[in-house]
Formats: C-alpha cells, sequence, structure tokens
C-alpha cells in the first residue's frame, strides 16, 4: 500500500560525526530540532535545484533568440560558422557585441 503524501516516514541515515556536529549547530543557532534542521535543508536544496533550472532554460531560450537575431541580421554571411566561433568564444557576449559592433560599422560605410 502506497503512503500518503502527507505521512510523516521515520529514516534512519548514516554521516559522520563531522557533518552531524554540523547539523547539531546549526540547529541550535536556529532553534530548531536536528530533525527540523536537515529537513529544513533537503527542502531548500530541491528549492535551488529547482530555481537553477529554470535560469539554466531561461538563459537557453535567450541565447537561442539571439542566435536566430544574429542570423538575421548577419544574412548571408555563413551564419552557421559566425555562431560557432561565437559559441566557442570564451566569452560570447564580447564576442557578440564585436560582431554586431563591425556591422553596424559595415551598414554605415555601405550607406555613405
Amino acid at each position: 500500500m502506497a503512503r500518503k503524501l502527507s505521512e510523516t516516514v521515520q529514516l534512519k541515515l548514516r554521516f559522520s560525526e563531522e557533518l552531524r556536529r554540523k547539523l547539531e549547530k546549526a540547529a541550535e543557532r536556529g532553534g530548531q530540532s536536528m530533525n527540523a534542521e536537515i529537513i529544513a535543508r533537503l527542502e531548500g536544496s530541491f528549492t535551488r535545484h529547482d530555481v537553477e533550472s529554470a535560469v539554466e532554460l531561461a538563459a537557453k531560450m535567450a541565447a537561442e533568440a539571439t542566435i536566430r537575431e544574429i542570423t538575421k541580421v548577419i544574412g548571408q554571411r555563413e551564419p552557421k560558422k559566425v555562431i560557432a566561433a561565437l559559441l566557442l568564444h570564451k566569452e560570447p557576449g564580447a564576442a557578440l557585441s564585436a560582431v554586431l559592433n563591425h556591422m553596424g560599422e559595415e551598414k554605415k560605410d555601405s550607406e555613405k
């Protein structure tokens, strides 16, 4: 029979004395039991993971949008090679900025 999500379960854990002491001190500082300290830390780790995943997804979506925009601006200048170079660059933001600035200068020159 499956447990209810609201049910409290008991779990036996093994960890070092050093970690136990750290948990004990943290619980004392926070004015809570070691059990409450452990639960708060575990729940916090899941929250951080969810936030990190959301940030990663947002960064990926922003990067893809930027690549699409660069491809539009660059036009027929072999965008795959330009994008690959940007992605391999140590500082892609700086490289992108340089590419867009260069293209802006070229556009100004062609308008003269």
